[in-house]
This record gives structure tokens, sequence and C-alpha cells, in this order.
């Protein structure tokens, strides 16, 4: 079907029903220099473990801290490994546990499509191939009052999925 599907945050909000009104997350990424002050004080506040690619997620004495983490370096957040992460991350996922709430659908839509040109350009991975995906399930949805072609159990069952348009006996 020759859908088109116009990117912005309500058809995130849609597909993923993350929050779409809230604080921007990208206030709580650092530079290095802040990253290193903000490292001070969240190595006492949660006992954290450094490590060769930043601190271990496991290591943080907060479940619902360490939870939200490990959701936000999985599925949300690029340039972080499954289970270290840079100090900002840890932080985003404290406050995340502790009520603050994000606008993560337009966050999500500038970080997918920044991902999409890396991905085409640089020829780097693409994280979020899952988002990608519910996309192209929302753009095939088949449209409201569509109708399909009827099919005797006789026929091969490949028939039952043929496209309208080849279809020699069909209704509109």
């Amino acid at each position: 079907m020759d859908s088109r599907i116009s990117l912005d945050p309500y058809l995130i909000w849609r597909l993923t029903k993350l929050s779409k009104q809230g604080k921007d997350p990208v206030t709580v990424f650092v530079n290095k220099t802040q990253d290193t002050q903000l490292a001070e004080t969240l190595k006492k506040k949660f006992k954290l473990q450094k490590k060769d690619r930043g601190y271990s997620i496991n290591s943080i004495n907060d479940e619902a801290t360490t939870f939200a983490t490990q959701l936000l370096s999985a599925k949300l957040l690029r340039k972080g490994h499954h289970n270290q992460v840079a100090t900002h991350f840890i932080e985003l996922g404290s406050q995340c546990a502790q009520g603050t709430i994000y606008n993560w659908a337009t966050y999500l839509l500038n970080e997918f499509v920044e991902d999409c040109r890396e991905a085409q350009d640089k020829g780097q991975l693409f994280h979020y191939a899952w988002l990608l995906i519910l996309i192209e399930m929302e753009a095939w949805r088949a449209p409201t009052g569509a109708q399909f072609p009827r099919v005797s159990l006789s026929d091969c069952r490949t028939v039952r999925y043929m496209n309208l348009d080849y279809s020699r006996n069909y209704e509109k």
C-alpha cells in the first residue's frame, strides 16, 4: 500500500505511548568537565563502579534507578552500552525513577532521524530498528472500509494474501 506517514512526535507517542510533554531529556546530557563533577556525586550516591566504557549499571544500589537506566540504555538512548553507561544516563534514570516527566516522543523522533542519517551516510549500526518496524506497520495498516477477495478453501494458501490489484475477481 502506498501510504505516507508524517514523522512527528504524535506518531511516536501513538506507537510507543511514551510521554509527549515534559522536560527535554537533552538538558541532562553534559560535557566532559561537567560529567566528571556529576560522576563524583553519583559515585557517592549510588556506589558506582567504573568499567572500561563507563559505569556499571549493575553496581547501582537503587533498584528503581537500575531498572530505569537499563530501560533507557537498551531502548531509548544511543551511544551507550547495555551494561556500561556514562553518568548522565544514570542521572536521567534516577530522575525518571523519582517521577520526573520528559518529552520522550520528541526526543525519540529526533534521535531516530539522526540515527537513520548516520546509518545511511556513515554505515553505522541502526539502533532504532524496532521503531522503524512499528512505523512501517502503521504505514501498511489496511485502510478502514477495505475489502479483500474471497478465497475458497480449495485455493492455494498463498492466494489468500494476494493483492487486490492482481486478483481476477474482486469487489470494490
